[in-house]
């Protein structure tokens, strides 16, 4: 997924993204290192608060 990549072109922190997404910081992080697989709503509200199509973050489409 491309979430860090995003967030570090917007020049955010894990924690902005986490207060503007309403997503725990942990989960954030998890996500980023491929640790564990989000939930679809979490993805839509990481795209949200990135103000980009979800399709951006998984890379499809």
């Amino acid at each position: 997924m491309k979430i860090a990549k995003i967030r570090h072109a917007k020049g955010w922190s894990i924690d902005r993204l986490a207060k503007e997404s309403g997503i725990g910081r942990r989960t954030i992080i998890n996500i980023e290192g491929a640790i564990k697989t989000p939930r679809i709503d979490t993805l839509y509200a990481v795209a949200a608060a990135l103000d980009v199509p979800l399709a951006d973050l998984v890379g499809v489409l």
